[in-house]
């Protein structure tokens, strides 16, 4: 059996135990809040005519939406990173 090697980055269990509460809470309402927004676009697509999930323009707002989450995670996730980094140099 041979094992999978570790992917680059830091192990993210402790980098979240390490996020301020406010942060973790925000990061887990974009992801949240993307994984919902895209969800519902799929549906546009493999349920059109449900309630919700009826127009082109439904579409576009669930994956806009979607994707406005998503950036606002990955702007905390990439915040945090700098953040980290300017501390190592200070310290």
């Amino acid at each position: 059996m041979t094992s999978t090697p570790t992917p680059p980055g830091q192990p993210l269990r402790p980098w979240l135990d390490d996020l301020p509460e406010p942060r973790r809470r925000a990061l887990l309402d974009h992801a949240g809040g993307g994984v919902f927004n895209a969800r519902q676009a799929a549906q546009c697509l493999t349920e059109p005519g449900t309630p919700h999930h009826e127009t082109t323009a439904q579409l576009l707002v669930y994956l806009s939406e979607a994707v406005r989450e998503l950036e606002a995670a990955r702007a905390i996730v990439r915040e945090q990173l700098e953040g980290e980094g300017t501390q190592e140099k200070e310290g």
